[in-house]
């Protein structure tokens, strides 16, 4: 017989799902050691699963999850988003933008759907999914307590406080993989196309600096938990640590060329933003003149515009550090991975608001 129950990956709206028993065995969870970093530990996981006949139906239901998210629970995800952070840059620059989109709500069922600004808040909303999506792919999904008593009682058996079904749980990443992978393509696919017309400035940087700026969020947490991937492999699995941590710096470097190089150049080349003068639109830098008596923006855009700039004088330090160094992780030792830049999840954020300023 089938269990129901509801998952916790930080967010208050829970992952519901249905669940049957399964073979029982030992896995390698995440949890936060005493001096405050992530440790991985083997520990028995309730043995539940997810039948086929509902896998079919997943990835309806985790496309409406992560948009009822988007819509009415963005506030309570940027507030969960970066639990372990050592910093509050990437949390506040999450913030900016997804204030940004919520702000625009209101209008959205407003315009058709050929409307540009109906066409830039779809492009958000699927960049604010993307970076939802990248967060549950990176925790652990708990069972509540009230799930993990019922499984329990059905396993005849007792767990961990803490415990999440593993074997579900890669079922569901897996649906979870597919909706962010079919997001990214359709994204990367609008960003060319606007790419390939002609810009209106003052009425189109906010929404694309959004976008630009949540997927390269995005892209550090990726770097984040390949940094986490890697190590695993070498202390639990045995994998030899100089080749294993010489695949991760250049699976980054592919990823920062061909993905954050790519993005951030289109985006300076469309507002001239290495540029001066007339020939650069940049309000980061230039704040509200940079409309140069055109009409002005909205209150939404004046607030993301004071917000940036405000994120960018309080975190000057990390933004123009005085020893800007490239990571080079497989020179590091075991001990020194949660030095690692990867670990800075506004590591590439920082770079983009370093040219903007």
């Amino acid at each position: 017989h089938g269990t129901n129950v509801k998952l916790d990956w930080g967010h208050p709206s829970f992952l519901c799902i249905d669940v049957v028993a399964c073979v029982p065995s030992k896995e390698l969870f995440i949890q936060m050691g005493a001096d405050g970093r992530p440790q991985l530990v083997r520990k028995t996981s309730p043995p539940l699963a997810i039948l086929p006949d509902v896998m079919n139906t997943m990835s309806h239901y985790v496309d409406d999850y992560v948009k009822n998210i988007a819509f009415v629970g963005l506030d309570k995800f940027v507030d969960t988003s970066y639990i372990d952070q050592h910093s509050m840059f990437p949390e506040r620059l999450l913030r900016a933008t997804c204030r940004w989109f919520s702000s625009g709500l209101f209008h959205y069922t407003e315009f058709p759907r050929d409307h540009k600004q109906f066409w830039q808040l779809q492009m958000l909303q699927k960049a604010i999914e993307i970076h939802i999506l990248t967060v549950v792919m990176e925790r652990s999904l708990f069972l509540t307590p009230k799930s993990l008593n019922a499984a329990q009682k059905v396993l005849g058996q007792e767990f961990h406080r803490r415990s999440a079904p593993r074997f579900a749980q890669r079922q569901i990443k897996l649906v979870v993989f597919d909706a962010l992978r079919s997001r990214l393509i359709s994204l990367l696919k609008d960003w060319e196309i606007i790419n390939n017309h002609a810009v209106n400035r003052e009425d189109d940087w906010a929404a694309e600096l959004c976008v630009l700026l949540i997927l390269i969020l995005v892209a550090d947490k990726v770097a984040g938990s390949a940094l986490y991937f890697c190590e695993a492999r070498i202390k639990h699995h045995g994998y030899h640590a100089k080749s294993e941590r010489a695949e991760l710096g250049q699976f980054v470097e592919v990823s920062d060329k061909y993905s954050f190089g790519y993005l951030r150049e289109s985006f300076h080349s469309r507002y001239g933003t290495r540029r001066g003068g007339k020939e650069s639109f940049n309000p980061i830098r230039d704040g509200m003149d940079s409309w140069r008596g055109a009409k002005e923006p909205d209150s939404k855009t004046k607030r993301l515009v004071e917000d940036l700039i405000h994120i960018k004088n309080e975190f000057d330090d990390e933004i123009n550090p005085l020893a800007i160094s490239e990571p080079h992780p497989n020179e590091k030792r075991e001990e020194d991975t949660y030095a690692s830049p990867y670990m800075n999840a506004g590591r590439l954020a920082s770079v983009l608001l370093r040219d903007l300023s």
